[in-house]
């Protein structure tokens, strides 16, 4: 978790105390963002965040050089990094229970 507080807090930054603790509670607890347990985490973030479903987000992402090609093989680094195991189980990432 140092090493993490570390990342979070570095001067180069320039985030305040809150804002560190913060970044450097999700990204100690929450999946890594290649592993399928983030999908829902990510989408529950989103929807939280901007107070809505993708209608409401304001962001998309087009890599113009890329979008015809097609790609053989995957990437070594992914199929490596996806092998490893979040610190939670995967369900603990999922959706909220409906309001009761």
């Amino acid at each position: 978790m140092g090493s993490v507080w570390d990342a979070a807090a570095e001067s180069r930054r320039h985030v305040g105390f809150e804002a560190g603790v913060q970044d450097a509670v999700i990204s100690y607890s929450a999946p890594p963002s290649h592993l399928p347990a983030a999908d829902s985490f990510i989408d529950r973030s989103l929807r939280t965040h901007f107070e809505g479903g993708p209608s409401k987000w304001n962001f998309a992402n087009e890599d113009a050089r890329f979008r015809n090609a097609v790609f053989f093989g995957g990437s070594k680094v992914i199929d490596k990094m996806s092998k490893q195991t979040t610190r939670l189980p995967g369900h603990f990432y999922g959706p909220l229970p409906p309001p009761k």
